[in-house]
C-alpha cells in the first residue's frame, strides 16, 4: 500500500481500503473472530503509485488473559 506503521496506526479497515475491498476484510474479520481459525488468502491490492500489486494476507486473532478473543475498543 505504501503506507507507514504510523500512517496505519489507529486506523478502521474502512479508513485504509476503498469501500468494496473494506467491506469484504471486515466481514472476513468477524467471522474470524466468532470463528477463530488461522486464515490464508490472496488477493490483488493497488498501491500507492496506481500499480496493482499480489498479496497474501495472514490472519489470526489474538486472545486475552482468560484466552478470550481480545477486541480493540474504539474511543
Amino acid at each position: 500500500m505504501g503506507k507507514t506503521a504510523e500512517d496505519i496506526r489507529g486506523k478502521t479497515i474502512f479508513e485504509l481500503w476503498p469501500d468494496e475491498n473494506a467491506a469484504l476484510y471486515h466481514a472476513q474479520d468477524l467471522e474470524l473472530m466468532q470463528h477463530p481459525n488461522f486464515h490464508v488468502s490472496d488477493s490483488t491490492i493497488i498501491d500507492k503509485y496506481g500499480k496493482r500489486r499480489p498479496v497474501i494476507f495472514i490472519k489470526d486473532v489474538f486472545y486475552d488473559e482468560s484466552r478470550k478473543v481480545a477486541r480493540r475498543a474504539r474511543t
